[in-house]
């Protein structure tokens, strides 16, 4: 009886160093969650010249204590550039998926401090996540803004990598405090807040409570004096290796040789766009010979397979240096 399997598969590479040594191994975890959990798979793209895709994923730490319906009031959002033209916009507040213009489409993610899904109910995330795929290659602006904080702009290219960026509302990056909207966090904001401890005219709990707990009071002078000296830039990283250096000529000569009978484009098992490549053998082991023309750092090598019939069952990985 011959063996057949339907498949894709991928390589991942990665890795993060974080500014805060409180968070670094929660939001270790996340970035390997997000290069793990993607909205689009396969996880290789295809070669170049065939339509290579990738992602863009940001992860935004809640570094001081706000409530969910306040960052929802603040208009915490992102919005995608490309060439200087707006893509489209997402709220980082809204779990879910969201379109992004015409063409593409967003994942975003509320977590909690410890990094786990927001329950139903809970009001005070640790961090907002969101992830854009189907990107062609390119470079592209993300631009935060939200009112009460400075607009960050970070400039990522896709071109061999999918790009993960790591940013908080405590660094001196996307940082809270910016009350009166000049741009910066500083003696001016402060004043502000501190003229305006206790009130509870509605325009000043609008402007100046920070946290979003109804007052106006210590805590907030303390998050503005404290972010008034922050630190620390936004951390980039590759994660999904967009464009493998296989020799996919000879990696099809080498199976038809062995025996095994390819049924699609063989270039499909790298590619972002849903299709699928069936393999068969009528006997012995059906073996993906991937020989690639130049070093490749990675982290992580998937191979994805359907259920059911024309799953694979079991296999063994080598790699030889």
């Amino acid at each position: 009886m011959g063996k057949s399997a339907g498949l894709t598969g991928g390589v991942r590479k990665g890795s993060c160093v974080m500014q805060k040594k409180a968070k670094t191994r929660m939001l270790s975890a996340l970035i390997a969650a997000a290069m793990m959990c993607s909205l689009y798979t396969p996880t290789f793209a295809a070669p170049a010249g065939s339509g290579v895709t990738g992602s863009i994923t940001a992860t935004l730490r809640i570094d001081y204590t706000q409530r969910l319906d306040e960052l929802q009031r603040r208009g915490v959002q992102v919005e995608l550039r490309k060439n200087g033209q707006t893509v489209g916009c997402v709220p980082l507040w809204e779990a879910g998926t969201h379109n992004v213009g015409a063409a593409y489409q967003a994942q975003v993610w509320v977590k909690s401090p410890d990094g786990g899904e927001l329950n139903n109910g809970g009001r005070w995330p640790g961090y907002l996540e969101v992830s854009v795929g189907g990107l062609p290659q390119g470079t592209y602006d993300l631009v935060f803004t939200g009112r009460g904080y400075t607009s960050y702009t970070e400039t990522v290219t896709l071109k061999n990598h999918s790009q993960h960026i790591t940013l908080g509302t405590g660094d001196s990056t996307f940082t809270l405090g910016d009350v009166n909207g000049d741009g910066k966090v500083d003696e001016k904001d402060r004043a502000g807040v501190s003229a305006a401890l206790r009130s509870s005219r509605k325009e000043d709990l609008q402007q100046y409570d920070l946290s979003g707990e109804g007052r106006i009071d210590i805590l907030d002078l303390a998050y503005v004096n404290r972010l008034m000296s922050a630190q620390g830039k936004a951390e980039v990283v590759d994660t999904v290796l967009l464009a493998p250096p296989v020799d996919l000529a000879a990696m099809k000569s080498q199976m038809e040789k062995e025996g095994t009978t390819i049924t699609g484009d063989l270039g499909d098992i790298f590619a972002d766009n849903g299709q699928g490549v069936t393999l068969a053998a009528d006997e012995g082991d059906i073996v993906l010979p991937l020989t690639f023309s130049e070093e490749v750092d990675t982290q992580e090598i998937r191979i994805i397979s359907p259920v059911g019939n024309g799953a694979v069952q079991a296999g063994t990985m080598v790699v030889e240096t």
